[in-house]
């Protein structure tokens, strides 16, 4: 038994896991520090400054227990230290899948992986962060479980499990699971230990896991809507799942290129030019294609139509596998953190060059991923000082706000007796426009604005969690019977001269034209 164990330890301790593991966590800390280190809130933070994660609605049945080893509160050190140890969990799952045994290629790796935007934009919804990179090392041990257990029935359900448990959590890392599938499947066609039966024999297994756990992901879903009284909710077109023809398909794959062309250039390079981050992506996906050609011919692949079929046929798959969820729903809309698994096909493409060339040619070649590496870390503080900036903002418009409340009530020495009203929005006036995201990382303008306080709910969980506010706001009724007054309608809007005025003993403080 103690040989057993003292066996499993020296086998789960290869260096190359050590070092896959501490280069993900050290170069997480280097890259993400700013976020780790300050309170930068985004526009749902405002919503979760204590929040169960409970969103049972959305389909993630687990997320509630995958968040609840951090607490449920707010905390960037805590679910920021928890999110890094999970990526680097699943650096470690990388290597262990494409058996990478070079100290630099795995350093790339978990580079390439701990920078990738979507890894930034997950972490500035730091409330949940940790439970959705959770998410991500599940996939990961899926795709892993699926590739090194011998016997196929062990293979199928533990994977199967696994990418349930995952779905459970945050549905966006299927993806993840197929696009190492995927990988891991050209890596092994290009490659003579494995005839053409062997190739299809895993693929098969891979569609069958799928196919079990979202099944089984479905059906425990329903049980929980059924135990909590719960019905699902319309967000990310959950509740429209199976709605599909062809026109709503077709759409699919015109949404599935536009989204793959602005992951590849981030923006719209005919208005606003060509980025260093467009340049390095296209190069790299080059450098990808020209490795894959020189694999093929070195490996006289060529000669296999079969094999040759396989890996087209494969590498047609990858985009569908990254944005899948397209195909299940007509109301689903894709953002960056539901597109991690793209990260895998530079990571693969980082592999296969150290595979297929000269150590000499493929040091060259890793110039690429190193920019890659650096530019996306400088976007991402780039993008966590914006969050810094608006943060500021909404802080002094917060206090300006409750100077003017305050202004009003004390003019009365029964003023505790007023009722607060926040009504209208500002999202128009407080979103980024093409102007000013040229001095920003474009990917990223979806979680900055130039204040939080974007209506009269976010003004109100501001004014209550951060500045600590006991105010007695209005309800709903108060709230409404004022918006159709005439008084209110006469009113200008924050932050001009009048813009807080006492309504029928309501301090009303009035924002944008839309409620």
């Amino acid at each position: 038994m103690g040989e057993s164990i003292s066996k499993f330890i020296k086998e789960k301790s290869k260096k190359e896991y050590i070092y896959a593991f501490a280069f993900a966590f050290i170069l997480g800390l280097a890259i993400h520090a700013y976020k780790l280190l300050n309170y930068l809130p985004n526009h749902d933070s405002m919503y979760n400054f204590y929040a169960d994660q409970n969103i049972l609605g959305s389909g993630r049945w687990l997320l509630s227990i995958a968040c609840g080893f951090s607490s449920y509160f707010d905390l960037p050190w805590v679910t920021g230290l928890l999110s890094l140890v999970f990526i680097a969990l699943t650096s470690v799952a990388v290597v262990k899948l494409f058996n990478i045994k070079n100290g630099f290629v795995i350093f790339l790796s978990a580079g390439i992986l701990v920078a990738f935007p979507s890894t930034t934009e997950i972490l500035c919804f730091g409330f949940t962060a940790d439970g959705y990179f959770l998410s991500m090392l599940l996939a990961a041990l899926a795709a892993v479980a699926l590739t090194y257990i011998q016997k196929p029935v062990a293979r199928i359900l533990l994977s199967a499990a696994l990418l349930c448990c995952s779905c459970g959590i945050y549905q966006a890392y299927v993806s993840f699971f197929l696009v190492l599938a995927i990988c891991y499947f050209i890596g092994k066609v290009l490659g003579s230990a494995w005839t053409v039966s062997d190739c299809l024999k895993y693929m098969l297994y891979a569609v069958v896991s799928l196919v079990i756990a979202l099944v089984a992901y479905y059906a425990i879903w329903k049980v929980c809507l059924a135990c909590q009284d719960v019905a699902a909710v319309s967000y990310q077109g959950i509740d429209r799942v199976g709605s599909l023809n062809i026109g709503v398909l077709v759409k699919a794959v015109k949404t599935m290129l536009t989204s793959l062309a602005i992951l590849l250039v981030e923006k719209n390079i005919f208005k606003h030019g060509i980025s260093l981050y467009a340049v390095i992506n296209c190069l790299f996906l080059a450098v990808g294609t020209a490795t894959l050609i020189t694999a093929v011919v070195r490996g006289r692949v060529f000669r296999s139509v079969a094999r040759i079929a396989m890996i087209v046929l494969a590498l047609i798959a990858i985009p569908f596998a990254v944005f899948i969820w397209l195909y299940t729903s007509p109301d689903v809309l894709y953002a960056l953190r539901m597109e991690h698994s793209a990260a895998i096909v530079f990571i693969g493409i980082v592999v296969l060059c150290d595979k297929t060339f000269s150590p000499r040619t493929s040091t060259i070649l890793s110039t690429l991923p190193i920019l890659m590496i650096f530019n996306l870390a400088v976007q991402a503080n780039i993008a966590y000082y914006y969050l810094n900036f608006e943060y500021e903002r909404s802080y002094y418009e917060a206090h300006e706000i409750l100077n003017e409340i305050e202004d009003i009530a004390y003019r009365d020495p029964q003023h505790q007796s007023y009722k607060v009203a926040i009504i209208g929005s500002r999202h128009k006036e407080a979103a980024l426009d093409d102007t000013e995201t040229t001095n920003t990382a474009f990917m990223y303008t979806q979680m900055i604005e130039k204040s939080l306080l974007l209506d009269g709910t976010h003004a109100r969980n501001f004014l209550e969690n951060v500045l600590y506010c006991d105010l007695n706001f209005a309800n709903a009724q108060e709230t409404a019977d004022i918006e159709a007054s005439e008084e209110f309608r006469e009113m200008p809007t924050w932050p001009c001269k009048g813009s807080v005025r006492l309504i029928d003993d309501v301090i009303t403080v009035r924002f944008g034209e839309e409620n």
